[in-house]
């Protein structure tokens, strides 16, 4: 029975989603949500490397940091700051935080390079995009903002054609490199909710809108509607964990 409730689910569903086999290397890069997936494959041994540089939410932010690892971009010193102790850099979430720059320069150039690696033999990319507001510093929206003053940030929710214009160029390089790869696109189903409900669901079709441009118009690219999945089907909140937002693992 719940094997044929699914499969009628999935059909409602319109999926359309490449096969992939268990042996298959599979990237996961975005936000919290593609961390959770990554972890659940991780568990029944399949091959999985995800979010090299920590959980990103915003498609700019993931974009820059995907043109510096195709480009072979190395970091340099002026691309981090010394905080409390600890150097950080706008292009990535906090934990990876060093007290040692060299070895933090380091870290994240071997990083850029296996990961470009890595992408190069994948079978699948997922992409899971958490919110369209982001915080920008000298133009550029960053991955994290590390605590600092929101005097050095300007918030502003991007448009359509801002997020499409930075993926795509973003996932054609990807598509350059390993033509055989599939990309498959999601809309993160964690709300938002401090941004305010409005302004979550406003981000949130922006996303939506964003993953269905990038398959209509590139081949390589399909949407799973994860977002749809958990506020349609799984409306119950036995599905969630006690904060009412994060999916929990049922």
């Amino acid at each position: 029975y719940v094997l044929y409730k699914y499969s009628v689910m999935f059909q409602a569903l319109k999926l359309s989603l490449p096969r992939l086999h268990y042996k298959d290397e599979l990237f996961f890069f975005g936000s919290c949500f593609a961390q959770n997936m990554a972890s659940e494959l991780d568990k029944d041994k399949i091959n999985v490397a995800c979010n090299p540089f920590g959980a990103m939410f915003h498609p700019q932010a993931i974009a820059v940091v995907f043109n510096r690892i195709m480009d072979e971009k190395l970091y340099t010193p002026d691309d981090f700051f010394n905080w409390d102790g600890y150097w950080f850099c706008f292009e990535h979430h906090s934990s990876m935080a060093e007290t040692k720059l060299a070895f933090y320069i380091d870290k994240s150039n071997a990083l850029l390079k296996e990961t470009k690696r890595q992408l190069q033999t994948a079978s699948a990319l997922f992409l899971t995009f958490g919110s369209a507001w982001g915080y920008s510093l000298n133009g550029q929206v960053v991955a994290n903002c590390h605590q600092q003053s929101s005097s050095l940030f300007r918030r502003n929710i991007s448009t359509s054609d801002e997020l499409y214009q930075s993926m795509h160029t973003a996932i054609q390089k990807v598509k350059t490199l390993n033509k055989d790869i599939a990309v498959i696109l999601t809309v993160s189903p964690v709300r938002h909710l401090k941004d305010g409900v409005v302004e979550n669901q406003r981000s949130k079709s922006l996303l939506n809108l964003l993953c269905h441009q990038l398959s209509e118009n590139i081949n390589v690219c399909v949407y799973f509607p994860s977002y749809e999945f958990m506020i349609d089907e799984l409306r119950d909140y036995s599905f969630y964990k006690r904060d009412k937002v994060h999916p929990n693992g049922s």
